[in-house]
């Protein structure tokens, strides 16, 4: 004897509209939410700590060139890192805005330029004072880089007030890297050296710029 069939209505699937919502708890939700007193108030919902920069639509710029997206934290960084006469008036603008917005980024600003400062005189003369206003800026992660500093300071001192530095040796591990990533697994060892050593070649012959990829 064959069994019986199995009724209609266990062969169907459920409908996924009757598929019951996920629901986020009431103690995630206030997690998300970001904590009092930071730079994330008054800023844009596009800026602010608990959303994603895709959560609403972008206001279209007044030039008509797109949507205006909020700058990602590498961006900024890299904005604060640039010398201010080397920064496009867009740049410029942008980072005026958000400056205004938050005290604790404009504090992190002013220090990241006293440092270039040194850098770019060769002086090291004011990194103590410098080093107590970054433990005292109120900011735990510089805070903590001041502490780092303290740990190793002759060295920051000649990396400030010497012209060697290991820029040659981390150009060399960024070719390599380069290399491994384009032929790894692809390719065997005489190969690799082959392409190493040539990329090498070409630095020597194109300094100050990127050399051409070896074939």
């Amino acid at each position: 004897m064959h069994p019986a069939p199995l009724p209609a209505q266990a062969h169907t699937a459920r409908p996924v509209s009757r598929l019951p919502a996920p629901t986020l708890g009431r103690g995630r939700a206030q997690r998300l939410r970001p904590p009092p007193g930071n730079c994330s108030q008054g800023l844009p919902r596009s800026l602010s700590a608990g959303e994603t920069r895709r959560s609403t639509p972008a206001p279209r710029s007044s030039a008509g060139r797109g949507p205006r997206t909020a700058p990602s934290p590498r961006e900024v960084a890299r904005w604060i890192a640039t010398a201010p006469d080397r920064r496009g008036l867009h740049v410029r603008e942008r980072l005026s805005r958000l400056l205004d917005h938050c005290p604790e980024l404009q504090r992190a600003h002013t220090l990241v330029r006293e440092f270039a400062a040194m850098l770019d005189a060769q002086d090291a003369a004011l990194l103590p004072a410098w080093l107590d206003r970054l433990a005292t800026s109120r900011l735990p992660a510089l805070a903590s880089m001041a502490r780092s500093v303290r740990e190793d300071e002759a060295a920051v001192v000649q990396g400030i007030t010497t012209s060697f530095s290991s820029g040659v040796n981390e150009g060399r591990i960024t070719d390599v890297k380069l290399q491994k990533r384009i032929m790894g697994g692809r390719a065997g060892l005489p190969l690799l050296r082959q392409r190493v050593v040539l990329i090498a070649h070409l630095r020597r012959r194109y300094p100050g710029s990127n050399p051409p990829t070896p074939p």
